[in-house]
């Protein structure tokens, strides 16, 4: 028997996205963060989470949707989801967080072949529902650019 893993749903521009929970340390709005010169597009800033640094990164580049006004966000109220399964943590701003659903991988819809190579990486899969497309995100897939490679 398949049994569901819950999901973390959130908007990022029109389309509703998800991450496993398990990889979720925390939700956080309306805090701040600082730019950093010469970072990479996808790097948005730097924000202090309780005494530890961490990277903003905007999911939008990552994902290959293409970075959005930058003066536009740093005004804006915006919401990090801080992702416990990277260390350091690491935040993805998204627009909006929504419902936390229970999906089962027998639900899931194989990417589309016609989707951008670097989106399809990151997909870990598809699911209908009566609100429409869910796209389920690989958390690990997201932060391989983020995370310090191991020591051997």
């Amino acid at each position: 028997m398949d049994d569901p893993s819950r999901y973390c749903t959130f908007r990022l521009g029109e389309a509703v996205y998800a991450l496993d929970v398990q990889g979720i340390q925390e939700v956080l709005r309306g805090c701040e963060w600082s730019a950093v010169p010469l970072a990479p597009p996808s790097v948005l800033g730097l924000m202090n989470l309780r005494g530890q640094i961490v990277t903003v990164v905007d999911l939008a580049v990552q994902l290959g949707l293409g970075a959005r006004e930058r003066s536009a966000l740093a005004g804006a109220p915006s919401v990090q989801i801080v992702l416990s399964c990277a260390r350091p943590p690491v935040c993805l701003a998204v627009d909006e967080v929504g419902d936390v659903v229970e999906l089962s991988a027998a639900s899931l819809l194989a990417p589309p072949a016609t989707l951008d190579e670097r989106a399809r990486a990151r997909v870990r899969g598809l699911h209908w529902s009566d609100r429409g497309l869910i796209t389920l995100l690989e958390t690990s897939a997201l932060l391989e650019d983020f995370l310090e490679p191991t020591i051997r």
